[in-house]
């Protein structure tokens, strides 16, 4: 780190600046790609995939055709405080 700081020494006021400005825009684009957050509380329409599940419950309801039942066979020790991690960062994610 100590010779980017050299390095950035050696640069002249110009490129200084110059750098200074590329960097100010590439947080902005960042900061513009961002997903914006929602307030909760309202309807929201349906994704393709939920308008789907809609459809195949009103053309056929109660039916399991769409689940598609399987297993898997996992062997060793199972840590359990990373798997807790995943469960509860899946939780914080998806409010549903």
């Amino acid at each position: 780190m100590s010779e980017n700081l050299k390095a950035l020494g050696e640069l002249s006021p110009d490129q200084q600046a110059l750098l200074l400005l590329m960097l100010q825009k590439k947080a902005q684009a960042r900061a513009e790609q961002q997903i914006p957050r929602v307030t909760r509380g309202g309807q929201y329409p349906l994704s393709f995939a939920q308008e789907r599940l809609w459809f195949i419950d009103q053309f056929d309801p109660n039916t399991t055709a769409y689940n598609i039942p399987g297993g898997v066979r996992l062997i060793g020790t199972l840590r359990f405080p990373p798997l807790e991690q995943g469960i509860n960062e899946l939780v914080r994610r998806h409010e549903a």
